[in-house]
């Protein structure tokens, strides 16, 4: 036998009064008025009418609204998108339609929207998480995805990401960051990265604007930023006089420093 609190059996015993109401109203109303159209929707009305006046004295209307898992989704946003109003009846918020809504929001990859009678609804929040920020050919920055997709959003919060630049730079980038993940001593020096040829990246280390410019080969990335890591630890090219390295060569580093364009290379 399943026993409930006092409170709980006054509340069930609402509900049923409430529902014994309403299943009453349906059969007096089609005994009444029989299957005419206008008769059906006019009775309709009426019946959506007293369901609403029965959710008011039962005690099943909107007082909180619970939202978890909103970190870059801004509270004004989901407040505007939602449109609720205190004490609506809970049962005229679609859920289907409430967790769509939520998903047109840049950041929501997902949403779950569940009722806790007899006041509550609550929302939980499944977000997109950034990687990069991709410079289109307008020189408009958006931030993209963990999957190389593009969010259609600015990028406030977001200064510290790489900035990547390149028609396919979007859908390659997921691979380039995994890539970088693995040579954090230099991933956190990397301030943009441009895609060359649809094939390779350059990416350019301390400053966008006078930073080193690496060229990177087409393949084995993580292998040629160790090499470069290993030589600046006992040589320290990496700093503000060099201008340019090459890694695109097997075994070789071309390095060309700002002063005079000198260059040279160097036994990797």
């Amino acid at each position: 036998m399943e026993f409930t609190s006092p409170k709980k059996r006054i509340f069930t015993s609402k509900i049923f009064i409430s529902a014994m109401f309403i299943i009453i109203m349906i059969i007096t109303g089609f005994v009444s008025w029989g299957y005419k159209a206008g008769a059906f929707y006019a009775f309709k009305t009426y019946l959506e009418k007293q369901f609403n006046i029965s959710l008011r004295k039962s005690g099943l209307l909107l007082k909180k609204t619970l939202v978890i898992g909103n970190i870059r989704t801004k509270k004004y946003q989901i407040k505007r998108t939602l449109n609720f109003k205190k004490n609506m009846p809970i049962f005229d918020i679609n859920l289907d339609e409430t967790r769509t809504r939520l998903m047109n929001l840049p950041w929501v990859k997902d949403a779950r929207v569940s009722r806790i009678l007899p006041d509550t609804i609550e929302i939980e929040l499944f977000e997109r998480r950034p990687i990069a920020i991709w410079q289109d050919e307008n020189k408009k920055h958006v931030p993209i995805d963990e999957n190389g997709e593009i969010v259609h959003t600015g990028i406030n919060g977001l200064k510290e990401f790489i900035i990547l630049s390149g028609d396919d730079a979007p859908e390659n980038s997921v691979n380039f960051i995994n890539d970088l993940n693995q040579v954090q001593n230099i991933k956190q020096r990397i301030k943009a990265a441009m895609r060359v040829g649809k094939r390779r990246w350059d990416i350019v280390i301390d400053d966008v604007k006078t930073g080193i410019l690496v060229s990177l080969p087409e393949e084995n990335i993580v292998d040629s930023l160790n090499k470069l890591i290993e030589i600046d630890k006992k040589h320290k090219i990496l700093n503000e006089r060099t201008k340019l390295i090459d890694l695109r060569i097997k075994d070789r580093i071309r390095i060309r420093f700002k002063q005079n364009n000198n260059e040279v290379l160097w036994a990797a």
